[in-house]
């Protein structure tokens, strides 16, 4: 039975509400909460680069909340660690490659097999790669992303703004060469003209969520390579489609697409 929740401070005022309708013995006796700033730089190279407004508002707090800035001024040390590889670590939802999307329970025990999982694929990168997580906070694979980011030391952005001009014009000025995002950014971005944009330094284009389409992965694998030699493309870039990162907490079905493939099947399993 819980009785502390860490939440933002948007939604604390709803977290609230909710526990009011619980009994005296089962309402929350703690709530850290947090402001969006707490995680954001105060000042910004690039002001493109700047959060919207909506992520800087400063939201009120609930009057026996207390502020995330505070607990770490505390300087308090926590208790002896108790979770477990088989305690519930998070719970995503799924985008709905294997049926309709549904809450999967991952522990932390298949949260670490998951980023293990995704390392596998460590082979494909070097260290002067530069990646960029422009998928939606929300979905599990970004989170995920970010774990493998770290664990595996590499160097990556998290785009605040994930629009597709903002994400070209980001790939263009810091010369990404990973990016990863969704189709529907993918889509956005091709509409905007990928020829408008430089687009050289890219290797892979990553995708998960949902199958992209032969016509949109022929127009990404145009720009970029994936292997040169003395500066001369030797091999154009890849696209990957990427499914069942959250069911499995990796991704688990792969299609690997370059400039010169013939194939582009959007069929997952057997047909019946």
């Amino acid at each position: 039975q819980a009785r502390g929740a860490i939440w933002t401070a948007e939604l604390a005022a709803g977290v609230m509400q909710a526990d009011a309708e619980l009994s005296a013995d089962e309402r929350l006796q703690h709530l850290l909460v947090t402001q969006y700033t707490d995680a954001l730089p105060p000042t910004h190279v690039h002001p493109e680069d700047a959060p919207p407004a909506w992520l800087t508002a400063e939201h009120p707090l609930p009057d026996n909340a207390t502020p995330w800035a505070k607990a770490l001024a505390a300087g308090l040390k926590p208790g002896p660690h108790t979770a477990g590889p088989d305690d519930m670590a998070v719970m995503p939802y799924t985008s709905g490659t294997t049926g309709f999307p549904k809450g999967v329970i991952h522990t932390s025990g298949s949260l670490v097999a998951g980023v293990k999982g995704q390392l596998k694929f460590r082979h494909y990168f070097s260290d002067k790669d530069i990646a960029v997580n422009a998928a939606p906070a929300n979905h599990f694979v970004y989170f995920l992303g970010m774990l493998s980011a770290i664990a595996s030391n590499s160097q990556a952005w998290l785009a605040g703004d994930t629009s597709a001009r903002h994400v070209l014009e980001l790939i263009a000025r810091e010369r990404l060469s990973i990016v990863f995002s969704f189709p529907h950014t993918f889509i956005n971005m091709q509409e905007l003209g990928l020829d408008n944009y430089d687009l050289s330094s890219v290797r892979m284009w990553l995708s998960a969520a949902d199958s992209s389409h032969e016509a949109h992965i022929k127009e990404f694998t145009r720009h970029g390579a994936l292997l040169r030699l003395f500066g001369r493309k030797l091999v154009g870039s890849m696209y990957v489609d990427s499914l069942g990162s959250s069911e499995v907490g990796f991704g688990a079905i792969n299609r690997f697409c370059f400039s010169f493939s013939s194939k582009y099947d959007r069929y997952v399993g057997q047909s019946s």
